[in-house]
């Protein structure tokens, strides 16, 4: 597993949340899976519905078809 440490102002993080109207700690997600151009893989109801999100049987799915 690769832990990767992003440096980013609270403040920015507030700021995409209240854009967005959702919390800080999914506004965390969004702006790290944003940042790095990362898929966000989530069962969240509110983060379902961003464009960088998908759910784990939709992975799943990606993961399989590549392999075939």
């Amino acid at each position: 597993m690769n832990i990767i440490e992003t440096p980013c102002k609270f403040g920015e993080l507030v700021n995409l949340a209240v854009k967005e109207n959702i919390t800080v700690y999914d506004a965390a997600y969004l702006y790290v899976s944003r940042k790095y151009r990362y898929k966000l893989v989530t069962e969240d109801h509110d983060l379902k519905n961003y464009p960088e999100a998908i759910n784990v049987r939709r992975l799943l799915e990606e993961l399989f078809k590549e392999e075939s």
